[in-house]
């Protein structure tokens, strides 16, 4: 064969192993990928098992035991047989490409082998750049990355598009539509990463979305504590109570569009449609100013879809306004979303009011008119559950991970979640755990399992299975629980409203009871924000028309899917769920399966979570990533690969929320309630910020080093720290507590999101890819905001950890001399001097990077270079290495 290989003798070769044997630790191929020099897969095929799998490594992998029992995989002989033929005279390159030829027993003479960033790329010399460029296209099945970029022969100039289009693309319009929370700060990100047109449309006059001036009312108090809402370059002041009222968000939103958003706001215009032209590869939005009715076509380049879910009343049609009217009531109709608007109104007519609905909005109003003397009555089938305690849970278990680790998500990263969830025994537990959090929280509200009170244990949705959840903190005698209980608030459970009654003065429950009403107030939820805002053709383009979704009749079946040992357990589904239509198969609920290759449409504020804050701002440099083609970013290739990942998210929430199918799907998308920790890890995986495991605290925002104390409620070095986390751990699982010390989310944190200026953003040099940069810039503006550079050499092991050190993606490597750690010590420091010789603190940010840089490339090349020797040398036997 000649020197140069023709690029049909270029073969490419991954593979994805699962775990065998004791603890799963030894390693079985279970999926295998080859594709062509042109990209063009040859070969992608689940391998069936040989024995049998302990550990599917599903955070890594994407494999679950579904698809090694249902994609039809190849036996084991069979695939050698296969290998052995398509590798016949042909060159195969792969990163890390003895482990891949390993998994299949495939001998190949060396020469026939090219190992990428260690050898010399196809046999051709290059320099370093061009190396490190063809080691970012590395072969993973499940990231859908292509394992050899395209490119021209040899002979000709290399017509490889670029990796590096961000100058182009922040150039480009970005329309974000709403002006809610996830919209203020996915502008404000898009902004801070150099995009020069972005604006906002919004219907209202004020900014915040459902905390607008006309939605919020006096002793409104949200689900979250202080510090558990608010974005990155703004803080939320503190409050007395320790709790954040409604009034608090008015003013937190309006003061960070303000400062953060000035001039990008346009209020008082309603969007009326969103077309895109497919040819144009333009959008264009029909909006109506809402005073003068004047109509006017903007047009973007990139559209952000941030309407909410709390928009679009959703109205029973027996109970509407012209039912109402049908049937001469003589009293006034107002849904809850106007509820602010008309409080003057309503509090004139103060003789009887009937609320319909348990959720939030019904038991705030409820109890805010009682407070006031108003004659109040509820109607419901089921209120919201709710978490409440005697008084207020320390910081170390309100921020810590352990209400997400026992919620169970969909993809079982740690040995405890496998635990916990996949274990007759760990499952008992977790379900005693939720059965007493639900317990002692009715008890905090003076609800026993005993009582013969207006509300009652079965009165509550489920706490497991449900997201119809609040946060009461400490109850209050002024809350709604309590003023049931005191009298003062009437409630009639179980029940519904079918209509209006003939005397023109109330209300008819389905049992045919009569209840007086001056004022019907209907807190009976939202619809889609979606469904009026594109038209038909558009809406099939992206993949947003609605459609029926559908599931596996067989719960057996569906439940096969998922290890979870609780899943099977599900209750009952309220029967309408399965006839629900909705717009499907959204992307880790950001972007449209159909649209993912395009990178001009996204969403944000769709996933339902409890931690708004933190999980929406995550979300937001995800699509920034998404729209600056970040060639770190792992999105899947092709619209196929991205539904089917929706498709397993689907399946998921039916099996854990029964009654999902009920919620609003403009914010349920995906549903991240109490797994919002694990979720935006993935997120921050795929943007490589902190891989390949992401550590975030309970809080929204990212924790320095300053506020380490605060997390943990005491210093590090204090045994009240090391007590308290030692208490948690034995709590959850005594079996397992030096590896839950060890991996405990407190103690490393997640990389602070960079908040410089964007003219910052955009200096980015030549000797530093992209991808990388980003991790580089989001670490110095940690480090330097945390003072580092005045202390850097006598920081202790968990203060460092806290400060991001763990966020670096040198520290994931280790020099096989046993060195690496302390030759990383000695180049920070160098680096820290070079960003600042006079020692003043103002540090230079593309030094920083270009020292990061070659720390990367000298470490990744030993680390690589002995991971290579102890391979070639390594046993193997019967595919299993």
């Amino acid at each position: 064969m000649a020197h140069f290989p023709a690029p049909e003798h270029i073969l490419s070769l991954s593979t994805v192993c699962v775990g065998v044997g004791p603890g799963g630790t030894t390693s079985m191929v279970a999926r295998i990928v080859v594709v062509n020099f042109q990209g063009e897969t040859i070969l992608d095929k689940f391998v069936a098992p040989t024995v049998p799998v302990v550990d599917y490594r599903a955070a890594q992998t994407g494999i679950t035991a579904w698809h090694l029992s249902s994609k039809d995989p190849i036996p084991f002989n069979v695939l050698q047989s296969t290998l052995a033929k398509l590798f016949r005279g042909k060159i195969v390159v792969g990163h890390s490409i003895w482990e891949h030829l390993s998994g299949p027993l495939i001998g190949l003479p060396r020469y026939f082998v090219r190992y990428l960033h260690v050898l010399s790329v196809l046999g051709i010399p290059h320099p370093a750049v061009a190396t490190r460029d063809v080691a970012l296209y590395q072969a993973h099945p499940s990231s859908s990355f292509a394992a050899v970029p395209k490119r021209a022969p040899y002979s000709q100039p290399d017509h490889r598009p670029q990796k590096t289009p961000g100058l182009m693309c922040r150039n480009l319009s970005v329309g974000i539509i709403g002006s809610g929370p996830s919209a203020l700060i996915t502008a404000h990100t898009l902004i801070q990463d150099g995009f020069s047109d972005v604006q906002i449309l919004s219907r209202d006059s004020t900014p915040g979305g459902v905390w607008s001036s006309a939605r919020v009312y006096p002793d409104l108090q949200i689900n979250n504590v202080h510090g558990e809402y608010h974005f990155t370059g703004l803080n939320m002041p503190a409050t007395a109570s320790g709790r954040v009222t409604g009034e608090d968000m008015r003013v937190y939103m309006q003061n960070f569009a303000s400062q953060m958003l000035d001039g990008h706001i346009r209020y008082q215009v309603e969007v009326l449609s969103i077309r895109r032209d497919d040819a144009a590869s333009q959008w264009f939005v029909t909006v109506e100013s809402v005073s003068t009715k004047q109509q006017e076509t903007l047009q973007f380049s990139r559209i952000v879809l941030c309407t909410g879910g709390c928009d679009t009343p959703k109205i029973p049609e027996a109970l509407s306004e012209p039912a109402a009217r049908s049937a001469n009531f003589k009293g006034k109709v107002i849904h809850s979303k106007y509820f602010a608007a008309r409080l003057p109104e309503i509090e004139q007519k103060t003789k009887s009011i009937v609320i319909v609905g348990g959720g939030k909005s019904a038991q705030d109003m409820a109890a805010y008119l009682a407070n006031r003397g108003c004659n109040v009555t509820v109607v419901f089938e089921k209120t919201d559950a709710f978490l409440a305690s005697p008084s207020t849970l320390p910081p170390f278990i309100r921020k810590s991970r352990l209400l997400s680790i026992m919620a169970g998500h969909r993809v079982l990263h740690t040995r405890l979640e496998r635990f916990f969830h996949t274990t007759w025994l760990g499952s008992c537990l977790v379900w005693i755990f939720w059965l007493l959090l639900k317990h002692a929280s009715l008890f905090a509200a003076g609800i026993t399992p005993f009582s013969r009170g207006p509300l009652r244990p079965e009165h509550f949705h489920p706490l497991f299975w449900s997201t119809s959840v609040n946060d009461e903190g400490v109850p209050s005698a002024t809350g709604f629980h309590a003023l049931v209980q005191q009298g003062k608030i009437r409630v009639v459970v179980p029940a519904r409203l079918q209509g209006f009654g003939k005397d023109g003065v109330s209300v008819v429950t389905t049992d045919w009871r009569s209840i007086p009403a001056d004022i019907l107030l209907l807190a009976t939820g939202y619809q889609s924000s979606w469904a009026s805002l594109f038209d038909e053709q558009t809406a099939r383009s992206i993949g947003m028309a609605p459609t029926m979704l559908k599931f596996p009749g067989d719960e057996e079946s569906e439940a096969a899917l998922f290890p979870h040992r609780l899943v099977g357990a599900k209750p009952q589904a309220r029967p309408a769920a399965e006839k629900f239509g909705r717009a499907t198969h959204i992307y880790q609920g950001i972007v449209p399966s159909k649209n993912i290759a395009r990178r001009d449409f996204a969403i944000n504020g769709a996933v339902f979570t409890t931690n708004i804050g933190y999980t929406w701002e995550v979300v937001a440099h995800w699509i920034s990533s998404y729209f600056l083609n970040d060639p770190s970013l792992r999105v899947p290739a092709t619209p196929e690969q991205a539904e089917e990942v929706a498709k397993t998210d689907e399946a998921w929430m039916h099996l854990r929320y029964p009654d999902w199918l009920h919620v609003n799907e403009s914010y349920s998308s995906l549903i991240a309630f109490w797994t919002w920790p694990q979720y935006t890890d993935q997120l921050l995986q795929d943007m490589a910020q902190n891989h390949p495991v992401v550590r975030t605290t309970g809080s929204n925002s990212s924790i320095g080093s300053e506020s380490f104390e605060e997390l943990t409620a005491s210093p590090p070095g204090d045994w009240g720290h090391w007590a308290s986390k030692l208490c948690l751990c034995l709590i959850l699982n005594i079996a397992d507590v030096t590896y839950f010390i060890l991996d405990f989310p407190k103690t490393c944190v997640a990389i602070p999101f960079s908040s410089s200026n964007s003219e910052t953003h955009l200096k980015t040099t030549a000797s530093t890819p992209p991808g990388p940069r980003r991790r580089y810039d989001v670490l110095f503006s940690s480090l330097h905001s945390a003072h580092l550079s005045q202390n850097r050499e006598t920081l202790s092991p968990p203060k460092r950890r806290a400060a991001g050190w763990r966020g670096l993606s040198v520290d994931l490597i280790r020099d096989p001399a046993g060195g690496g750690r302390h030759s990383k010590k000695q180049n920070l420091s160098s680096i820290w001097t070079e960003c600042d010789p006079q020692g003043t603190g103002s540090l230079d940010r593309d030094a920083f990077a270009r020292g990061m840089w070659r720390i990367d490339e000298e470490l990744r090349h030993a680390a690589e270079v002995g991971s290579l020797a102890r391979r070639t040398s390594s046993r193997r036997v019967g595919g299993i290495r």
